[in-house]
């Protein structure tokens, strides 16, 4: 494969953060490794790009977001679970990505916490912006009058094919398509996600990842730059979070409960334990049952939602899906593409066992309604 939308070999990172936020996926992406291995994590594209945010417990200090463990996931990649190297295969990158996307529960869940001590980031106020997550490879610190010395140079970005600027039309779809697909799985994901004030707005500092220093336009939001097909689109997926409590569980699902959060292969069948562990997969359905044992709202009313179906492509060409059988009779219906949000406006209707095509390095999410709505 060729153009933009490989990733260069040479390069063992694409993005930090987890993860998810989608992977920091997404501090970014993580200049440095907490003080304890619970702190923070990170995890990185589950292919070639794709990333979920970055999940850091709230006993840690902001000032040290960083990858508990990173999940690289091209050329030469490397595991790094809860601050231990664990050897430089790609290990478990979908079972991974399963953990952070619902939550951490295999790091708050023994120890009596609940979802929301999982704070979520793509970027942080150390590190590249998103716009520039996706637009640089190295760090370009020079205006700081150190020799480009400042800043960390474990970026973990990729820049879709081409160093900064460009006016190449498929580098900036794909870049596009990079910062949805990561702003998803954060906005998707158990916990409490954290955006960077101005990524929604397509913010740069240039490749600068240490702009501490710099109180001029470098730092600074230019107003009239404003990448307002992504404003529309985070704000949408703001108030799909809000809108929908299966979003943002209070409780992990675990034992009974569990049959209110499934896990699909992209033929529709489930998951098997031994396949979590597959070093090569990419792709997941995520199903999430809105009436099953829902949380309870202040006044002890349930918090009903409809179901989804979360299909998560982290290959850098387009994948088939099989649509799992969840309930009876369920339709299904487009909601969210980051591969081509306007095909979330269609209404046509699905059901288990129909294909769906999901975009290269993307995320759809179905809405299955509930049969009382």
């Amino acid at each position: 494969m060729s153009g933009p939308d490989r990733k260069r070999s040479h390069n063992p990172a694409v993005v930090t953060s987890t993860f998810t936020s989608l992977t920091a996926a997404f501090g970014n992406l993580a200049p440095g490794r907490p003080a304890s291995g619970a702190g923070a994590g990170i995890m990185k594209d589950m292919a070639n790009g794709l990333v979920s945010p970055v999940f850091a417990g709230r006993e840690a200090e902001l000032t040290q977001l960083a990858g508990a463990f990173e999940v690289a996931a091209d050329g030469t990649p490397r595991t790094v679970l809860l601050g231990a190297e664990a050897g430089g295969g790609k290990s478990r990158l979908v079972g991974e990505f399963a953990n952070r996307f619902t939550g951490s529960a295999d790091l708050y869940h023994s120890a009596g916490r609940r979802p929301t001590a999982s704070v979520n980031l793509i970027t942080v106020h150390d590190g590249f912006t998103l716009a520039d997550l996706v637009a640089y490879d190295v760090k370009h610190n020079e205006a700081n009058g150190a020799d480009n010395l400042g800043g960390t140079d474990d970026n973990r970005s990729w820049n879709c094919g081409t160093e900064g600027p460009t006016t190449d039309a498929n580098i900036l779809a794909l870049r596009g398509r990079q910062s949805r697909a990561m702003l998803t799985t954060l906005m998707l994901s158990f916990g409490i996600p954290l955006l960077l004030g101005g990524d929604e707005l397509g913010r740069t500092q240039r490749g600068n990842n240490n702009a501490y220093c710099q109180d001029n336009a470098i730092s600074w939001i230019d107003w009239s730059a404003v990448d307002s097909e992504l404003l529309a689109f985070t704000k949408r997926l703001v108030k799909f979070r809000r809108a929908h409590p299966v979003f943002r569980r209070r409780r992990f699902l675990a034992g009974m409960e569990a049959s209110a959060l499934r896990w699909f292969t992209p033929s529709g069948v489930a998951v098997k334990p031994a396949e979590w562990a597959d070093p090569n997969a990419r792709s997941l359905a995520i199903y999430l049952d809105g009436s099953d044992n829902p949380d309870r709202a202040t006044d002890g009313s349930p918090l009903i939602d409809d179901d989804f179906l979360v299909l998560v492509n982290g290959w850098w060409e387009p994948l088939d899906f099989t649509l799992p059988i969840t309930r009876a009779r369920q339709d299904w219906y487009r909601d969210v593409d980051t591969f081509e949000p306007s095909s979330s406006q269609s209404s046509a209707k699905f059901r288990a066992g129909d294909k769906l095509r999901v975009g290269p390095r993307s995320v759809l999410v179905m809405r299955g309604p509930h049969p009382a709505a």
